[in-house]
């Protein structure tokens, strides 16, 4: 699963909570793409951990191959992650 279909994947977030579904599962993101309301109901659906594409640790490089995302967006993703109790991998 990916972050990137918002208003789908709170529907299936939904359904997995309201049915009671006793699973754990990973997806990946990308930043920007979640918000703390986001990561807190995946939590409760069951996810243990994000794979957050992070690309490389330079804002030069990052504009360079056009990613429309800032080291300190990618700090913030991560350390609202944590907050929420869910892992973190970055994809580099």
């Amino acid at each position: 699963m990916f972050t990137t279909f918002r208003k789908r994947n709170i529907e299936i977030y939904t359904a997995m909570i309201d049915e009671k579904m006793d699973i754990t599962w990973l997806c990946s993101a990308k930043i920007g793409t979640f918000d703390k309301k986001d990561l807190e109901l995946m939590k409760r659906a069951g996810c243990h951990t994000l794979k957050i594409g992070v690309e490389t640790g330079s804002q030069e490089i990052l504009n360079r191959i056009k990613k429309d995302i800032t080291i300190e967006k990618v700090k913030e993703g991560f350390k609202l992650t944590k907050e929420i109790g869910i892992n973190t991998h970055a994809h580099i």
